[in-house]
């Protein structure tokens, strides 16, 4: 009886060993089954179609690089592009600066041109000024003033200066004649002069100027009936080591004095043909003398002139 008890016990045991074996391949199956599916999904995913239906960015780098590229994109890449373009010069922004350089240049020019006219209202203005006493007066005195001197002082360098501030253009404010002939400011000088003078009279035979000019008999020209050859300069030549430029209205001349050694005379140029120049100056009188006593409009010869200095 205990061998019959035992039997059915083993004979249970391994059938359920037979059982146990057959259910864990199942179980296998049954968890293997979705990891194909997966893969499968992913091969799906990973084809060409998908791909092309697919029209988000891909990140093309990683860490910081990538996070760069997805701040700035591609429009800023273009932005930055259309930037360093934009900074080459073009055809067309060549012609306008081009345009702006000459418009500043016209204007400089126009202003040059008013500041020679507003020059000549003021000295034309101060002609008749005389002197109560010997370089003093009360219009003299402002000139004196002008340039820190006193009362009693020449005048003529400090009358130019005077109107110049008046002017307000840049000058030396000095009542020392040889002051205002220095630096770049000389634009004619008498020894260059002759050499163009010379020139010109051997293959020129010059301009007839009429009555009521620069140049004509009379000093002021009103009514004369008479004329005579004027030998007018280019307006810049160079001769020797320095620029020869035609004096304008509003530029002053310098007269030199042997016994000073120096220039020791100064005015405004009103007019100027090469021959004769029509002047305002102060400190002068009818004879022309540098120690007069008013502000008088005078011709002159023009190898009478040192030097011609521009400050316009």
């Amino acid at each position: 009886m205990a061998k019959s008890n035992y039997l059915p016990r083993i004979l249970l045991a391994g059938t359920l060993c037979l059982c146990g074996y057959a259910c864990s391949d199942s179980i296998v199956v049954s968890c293997q089954l979705p990891v194909v599916s997966k893969r499968l999904v992913q091969k799906e995913i990973d084809s060409p179609i998908w791909k092309q239906k697919d029209e988000s960015p891909k990140p093309i780098a990683q860490g910081s690089a990538q996070k760069r590229h997805q701040v700035t994109g591609v429009r800023n890449k273009d932005q930055i592009l259309s930037g360093v373009k934009s900074r080459i010069p073009t055809t067309d922004n060549r012609q306008q600066i081009t345009n702006i350089g000459q418009q500043i240049t016209d204007l400089r020019f126009q202003q040059r041109d008013n500041y020679r006219v507003t020059t000549k209202r003021i000295y034309d203005s101060q002609i008749g000024i005389r002197e109560q006493g010997i370089n003093t007066g009360t219009q003299v005195e402002e000139y004196l003033k002008y340039v820190n001197l006193k009362k009693g002082q020449p005048w003529c360098a400090a009358f130019i200066c005077w109107v110049f501030g008046q002017a307000r253009i840049e000058n030396p404010c000095s009542g020392w004649s040889p002051d205002l002939f220095k630096g770049n400011k000389l634009i004619w000088d008498r020894a260059e002069s002759r050499k163009l003078k010379a020139k010109s009279l051997s293959g020129e035979s010059g301009t007839n100027l009429p009555a009521g000019q620069a140049g004509s008999q009379d000093p002021i020209a009103i009514g004369s009936r008479h004329s005579r050859i004027a030998y007018i300069y280019p307006p810049s030549q160079t001769t020797g080591n320095r620029q020869q430029t035609t004096p304008k209205t509003g530029d002053i001349f310098g007269l030199f004095f042997p016994d000073k050694n120096r220039i020791a005379h100064a005015g405004f140029i009103d007019q100027w043909d090469g021959t004769w120049l029509i002047t305002v100056e102060g400190n002068t009188n009818v004879s022309g003398g540098r120690e007069g006593d008013g502000v008088y409009r005078k011709r002159r010869l023009v190898k009478s002139v040192y030097q011609v200095a521009r400050y316009l």
